[in-house]
């Protein structure tokens, strides 16, 4: 398991994890807010491969699929409390 830190940036908090294998996130926060999960796995690409939006909750647990290495960003509207990142 991987403790996400997260910073803030502007007006948003952002935490980025490189994960190799299949991974469930969990996210918490004191206040509804919006999320987005970027999944990248080609540092040269301009933009992510992959783009998760949820909106309006204060508590995410997904799994996603991963076929090669990448890197995770996840952007917040609103501070989190707690978040993590477990390969499985």
């Amino acid at each position: 398991m991987a403790a996400l830190t997260f910073t803030q940036q502007g007006d948003m908090y952002v935490a980025e994890q490189s994960v190799s294998s299949d991974f469930a996130l969990h996210l918490e926060s004191n206040k509804p807010g919006n999320y987005h999960v970027y999944q990248k796995s080609d540092p040269s690409a301009a933009r992510p491969a992959v783009n998760y939006i949820y909106n309006k909750r204060t508590e995410i647990d997904e799994q996603y699929i991963v076929r090669v290495p990448a890197t995770i960003t996840i952007k917040s509207t609103v501070p989190i409390t707690y978040g993590s990142i477990i390969e499985e």
